[in-house]
């Protein structure tokens, strides 16, 4: 019973080696080696235009294998088109002086003489209001009247221990301000800082992808077409767009994507997005990932004459791929478009990676049904002998059990 047992679990082994072996072979379709690991760690695989071109429209057909055939999971990240955020910017207190039986006065500099209309300043909260009066100057010497007298308040929000308070006026660019707050009947306010919000844009960062373009003017339909091809499917994130022609010039413009159907005698376009091309600045298109080979950029000129491509490029968010990897070899596996995407723990901890990564560049693709075609089949490769090998597993354990379940 043992015996039939021990050899009924290694049949088992077999067949199911066998069948992933099979199946493995036939799940991906493309490989780019990854190079040799030196070090365990994480490791970050950048996802140039080229390689996108594997990747299935849900970017989900990815996988990567070490050298023992086991699939390594990890992150898929990409860079965002723009964030915005905004940052206090504290100005440099020139003096502080409290005048007795006047005011609380402040000066503040603006050494740059950049151009503002506000001032926020940051009081310690207090069940009060004063007046406040602003002036500005260029030599602290003769001063200007810039805001009439405003109330302002200096009660908080209730959960913190100071508040805000704008003060706004109009946009000027004196080095200095005066604000003068009138407690000459009352306890002076506590202010802590005195500043402006700036706005920090950090924008992704973007690859530029190889692009054929070839413009045509129609002068019955008073339009201008850019076509733009690509030699594989890509992946495009943002089209940048400059023309010249005349002084001044203000067009209206769509980008089109050719939408071919049996049922229509003709193909008809579908309009992506909407763009304006100026004389004072290129036009920026940002699109959400959108995928294909071919698009069309169209220009209503209506009366005017038609404008000339001054530049055009093409540009992808760069995406990567995260991962800790063993030291070794590895490879970047592509399955067919219709393979899923995988379900890995690491998406649980995101928070957790490294900000600093190294690097990894995938190799050439290299097709897996190419290979497989060029090389001569041995007996242990040969799906023939394969599929004839789980099959007589499978009539051998079938035997084994009813052997087995006769003896007990």
């Amino acid at each position: 019973m043992i015996t039939l047992r021990f050899l009924a679990g290694i049949l088992i082994a077999v067949a199911f080696n066998l069948i992933a072996f099979v199946a493995l072979s036939q799940s991906f379709v493309m490989e780019r080696d990854l190079g040799p690991v030196q070090t365990d760690g994480f490791y970050r695989i950048d996802l140039s235009p080229d390689i996108m071109s594997n990747l299935n429209a849900a970017l989900t057909n990815a996988r990567i294998i070490d050298s023992n055939g086991k699939e390594v999971p990890y992150l898929l990240m990409q860079e965002q088109p723009a964030t915005y955020s905004k940052i206090f910017r504290p100005y440099r207190i020139s003096s502080y002086d409290k005048v007795k039986n006047c005011c609380t006065s402040i000066i503040l500099e603006n050494p740059d003489s950049k151009p503002i209309n506000n001032i926020h300043l940051s009081i310690r909260n207090a069940d009060v209001s004063k007046t406040i009066t602003l002036t500005a100057s260029d030599d602290k010497k003769e001063w200007y009247a810039l805001k009439a007298p405003t109330l302002i308040s200096a009660t908080g929000d209730g959960t913190h221990t100071s508040a805000l308070k704008l003060v706004d006026f109009p946009m000027s660019n004196y080095a200095f301000y005066k604000i003068d707050i009138d407690d000459s009947t009352s306890a002076p306010l506590s202010i802590t800082a005195a500043g402006y919000f700036a706005l920090n844009t950090s924008a992704g960062k973007y690859s530029n992808v190889t692009v054929d373009w070839q413009k045509s003017d129609s002068a019955s339909l008073k339009r201008s077409y850019i076509k733009l091809r690509f030699s594989n499917t890509q992946v495009i994130d943002r089209i940048v767009l400059a023309m010249k022609g005349t002084p001044y010039f203000l067009r209206r413009g769509n980008l089109l994507s050719e939408v071919k159907s049996s049922n229509a005698r003709k193909p008809y376009y579908d309009r992506l997005a909407s763009f304006t091309v100026s004389s004072r600045q290129p036009a920026v298109i940002d699109l959400n990932a959108v995928r294909g080979n071919e698009f069309i950029l169209e220009i209503e000129n209506e009366d005017n004459p038609s404008l000339e491509v001054d530049n055009l490029s093409v540009e992808q968010l760069n995406r990567y791929l995260v991962a800790w990897l063993s030291k070794g070899e590895h490879k970047l596996m592509f399955g067919k478009p219709e393979l899923q995407a995988p379900h890995y723990d690491l998406q649980n901890f995101r928070d957790s990676i490294p900000a600093s990564l190294q690097q990894l560049k995938p190799g050439a693709a290299k097709s897996i049904k190419e290979e497989q075609a060029s090389e001569t089949p041995t007996f242990f490769t040969n799906r023939l002998v394969i599929w004839a090998a789980i099959i007589v597993v499978i009539g051998v354990l079938g035997l084994l059990a009813v052997k087995m379940t006769r003896e007990m």
